[in-house]
């Protein structure tokens, strides 16, 4: 899933859903919604995309860099990347990146930590610095870099060191926040993605427990929309009945995609949800009850 910025410039520009995302194009990608200004919609067929959109892609891996292309997001991928913090998720990235064959560098204000990330990581280059101080951001080059991922224990901090990257002119800045109603002033501060440890460990419960459909979800656009992963239970609304004719999705929600097995492909009308799928839906925050309703198995 890609929120995909329309420029004025732009193949997409001015045009229709149904033109630019056909469905019988295999294999499929499919527009969940379109923010413009402040509405929130899910589109039809019909609705074209206009200049300024932000429009939410769900495709195939294999189908990303044709739907890039039409809006003109063809930028090289990204070779560098900036870590605040030297906690351990922060040096189990870094070791991810490296093996990746990316460009690293790690800012630590602990001395004794910098140590320590020295004797397991191989090609990280560590700093010794506060990620907050804008002259040890601009003595490290950190404008030059890809990414910059804020990852100190406070999120204050995170706010912070990212406000400055994104400031400096890094195109992609990542922060993790743990209070919740830190994610709507994310957004604001033009701070692309916001990563919160509970809502992650909040999703894994809900996987264990098994008893619900949701597995996991993803607040969007300051919460007012939901990506939710659902399981399909047995006797579910749901399941074993044909897309768009025996069952109908409630409004402001659409089905990105279905997991079944080792496929994953975007559904059309006609499809049938099989017993234990997992699907990929968006939904508007005020249809998400109406939505989990339909994957909910009769007690």
């Amino acid at each position: 899933m890609r929120e995909m910025v329309v420029r004025h410039d732009s193949v997409a520009t001015g045009r229709r859903i149904r033109d630019l995302f056909p469905r019988d194009v295999q294999p499929g990608a499919l527009a969940l919604s379109i923010t413009r200004g402040e509405r929130l919609y899910v589109p039809g067929p019909d609705d074209t995309v206009e200049d300024g959109d932000l429009v939410t892609v769900v495709m195939p891996a294999g189908s990303a860099t044709r739907i890039r292309e039409l809006f003109h997001e063809t930028e090289a991928p990204a070779r560098s990347v900036v870590i605040a913090g030297g906690g351990t998720t922060a040096m189990m990235l870094a070791q991810t990146l490296e093996s990746r064959d990316k460009q690293v560098k790690l800012i630590e204000q602990d001395r004794e930590r910098c140590d320590e990330l020295a004797k397991v990581l191989n090609r990280t280059q560590i700093i010794h610095g506060d990620a907050t101080s804008h002259s040890v951001m601009e003595e490290e080059r950190v404008a030059d870099s890809n990414i910059f991922v804020a990852m100190c224990g406070e999120d204050e901090v995170n706010l912070m060191a990212g406000l400055q990257a994104r400031e400096m002119g890094v195109k992609h800045v990542t922060v993790t926040v743990n209070r919740a109603d830190y994610a709507p002033l994310v957004e604001r501060l033009g701070i692309q993605d916001a990563v919160s440890p509970r809502v992650l460990t909040g999703n894994r419960i809900l996987m264990l427990v098994g008893r619900f459909p949701v597995r996991s979800t993803a607040l969007l656009h300051e919460g007012r929309a939901e990506v939710i992963e659902l399981i399909a239970q047995e006797n579910s609304k749901v399941v074993n009945r044909r897309l768009g004719d025996q069952v109908r999705f409630p409004k402001g929600t659409i089905l990105g995609a279905i997991v079944r097995g080792d496929e994953v492909f975007v559904p059309r009308g006609g499809d049938i949800v099989k017993p234990a799928n997992t699907c990929i839906a968006f939904a508007l925050s005020s249809a998400v009850e109406d939505l989990t309703g339909l994957f909910r198995g009769k007690r």
